[in-house]
Order: C-alpha cells, then sequence, then structure tokens
C-alpha cells in the first residue's frame, strides 16, 4: 500500500529499499492502511513508483472490468495488473480483462445459468476441503456475489442468508422455487397499468415492456433455480 495514512504515505522510500535488498517484482495498491477499501485508488502514486523503480511494477486498485484495467496500464505504466475484490463471484473478469488488452471490448458475461452452475461447484468444493458448516457458512457472502447485479435477487440473498447445512440448501432451494414466483407477480402486476398502444413515447406502454423484460429474466432466474435444487436433491 502507499503508507499507513495520508500524513506516512512512504511507498517511495519504502519500494526503494525493496528493490535494494533484491525485490525482482513489486505490486503496489494505490490506497493506505487506514482507507482499507474506500475512497479511489491513487493511480498516480503508483506511477511515480513505476518512473523511480527499474524492476516491473504491478498496479493494484480500482480495477474492476476490462475498460478500468487499460486505463489504469495507460495512467500508471504498470508492467501488470493486480485483481483483487472484483474477482469476488465474477472469475470471468480475467477473461475480459485479457480480451480488453487484445483490443476486444465486446465481451460478455457468461449465461446466469452457467454462473450459478459454478457457484454451486465452488460450494462443492469447499465443503471437500473445509467441512460442510464452513463451506456453507462462506457460501452465504460467495452466492451473494455471483447474484450480484441480477434483477429480483435480494430475495435469494436473503433465503441463503440463513442457510448453514446442506440439507438447509435442499430446503431453501424448494422454498425459493415455490415463494419467487408469487412474490415477482405480486411486486410487477400490482403496479402495472394496462395499455396495448405501441406509441414508443407512451409511458404506461414502456412500463408494460419494462415489465415483460423484467418478468422473462425473473423466468430464467427461476429456471436456474430449478436445475439449482434438482442439483440439491441429487446429492
Amino acid at each position: 500500500r502507499l503508507g499507513w495514512d495520508k500524513g506516512s504515505v512512504n511507498v517511495l522510500e519504502f519500494t526503494e529499499r525493496m528493490e535494494d535488498n533484491g525485490a525482482a517484482m513489486l505490486t503496489v495498491h494505490g490506497r493506505t492502511r487506514s482507507m482499507l477499501y474506500s475512497g479511489t485508488a491513487d493511480w498516480d502514486m503508483i506511477a511515480k513508483v513505476k518512473a523511480a523503480r527499474s524492476v516491473p511494477v504491478i498496479a493494484n486498485g480500482d480495477v474492476i472490468d476490462g475498460e478500468s484495467a487499460l486505463r489504469c496500464l495507460k495512467w500508471t505504466g504498470a508492467d501488470g495488473l493486480m485483481i483483487g475484490r472484483a474477482t469476488f463471484g465474477d472469475p470471468w473478469i480475467f477473461s475480459e480483462v485479457k480480451a480488453a488488452l487484445a483490443g476486444n471490448m465486446e465481451y460478455h458475461r457468461p449465461a446466469l445459468s452457467e454462473r450459478v452452475a459454478v457457484a454451486v461447484r465452488q460450494f462443492y468444493l469447499a465443503r471437500e476441503e473445509k467441512g460442510e458448516h464452513i463451506a456453507c457458512l462462506e457460501a452465504r457472502k460467495h452466492f451473494a456475489w455471483y447474484l450480484r447485479g441480477v434483477s429480483h435477487s435480494s430475495f435469494y440473498k436473503k433465503e441463503i442468508s440463513s442457510l448453514s447445512t446442506m440439507e438447509d440448501k435442499r430446503r431453501g432451494s424448494i422454498i425459493i422455487l415455490i415463494k419467487f414466483p408469487v412474490l415477482l407477480k405480486a411486486h410487477v402486476f400490482g403496479r402495472a397499468s394496462v395499455c396495448a398502444c405501441e406509441d414508443a413515447s407512451c409511458e404506461v406502454a414502456s412500463e408494460r415492456n419494462e415489465i415483460h423484460d423484467r418478468l422473462l429474466l425473473a423466468s430464467d432466474l427461476h429456471e436456474i433455480l430449478l436445475d439449482f435444487s434438482k442439483m440439491l436433491m441429487s446429492e
């Protein structure tokens, strides 16, 4: 990191000592220790480290997608990137960044069904390594990460947060499958107006189309959870 706090930024001196004592590569996170993960990573300081050192410098901090990866490299002049928290629930970020470095900015994440399948595989691998109790505790936050940005996922996250055994996961999946379609319909149709026009400027028609899109998304997620339940029941 850059230093303990803003009053003691010593990354230039520290990295100099590291290089003098044989460090072959340096990785710099653009925040101080007291900042933890708040605020914005200071890429300017990483650029200063890169300019001052002769060994390769790896930049870390606020690299969350392909676009930010390219900006960070251009800004800092770093020899490479280290990606941290952005990988939580999104191991595909590496493919996105690799594609961006190759000039392809049109990378798309895998289908939600594939992402959930990877999450489930992770949970069972964790159970083999750490035991059921720890694996289930970790699954609460990890599955929430995998569902980050997915519409209507808050209901699933709430259900998952209370699971502590694989048997709970079986029951929880069934509860989700029963409850979610009912809750969804109550939410979207309870506030929907009826309009059959095709006028693109019509606010009511626009809301209808938005609800239709949301239902399609929710239907996909429901089918995914059905597959998820089948996987759990087969264990």
